[in-house]
């Protein structure tokens, strides 16, 4: 993803249906959008922002510390 600039990733939580998104819609536009807590819930969080694909970067970072 980081080098073509193209792609999607999506992270899961196993025990509910909470998620993380990383797509890129084409070359210029990258977004995150994902859910905090679980639709069952009483409080859940839905969001979508349109950010830098340098977030990449510091994903990529952190995932291979684990």
């Amino acid at each position: 993803m980081i080098e073509t600039l193209s792609g999607e990733l999506e992270i899961e939580d196993g025990e509910s249906d909470a998620y993380i998104k990383f797509v890129f819609e084409n070359t210029r536009n990258f977004y995150v959008l994902g859910q905090i807590g679980g639709s069952h819930e009483n409080n859940m969080l839905k969001f979508k922002f349109k950010a830098d694909q340098t977030v990449l970067y510091g994903l990529k970072e952190n995932l291979l510390d684990y």
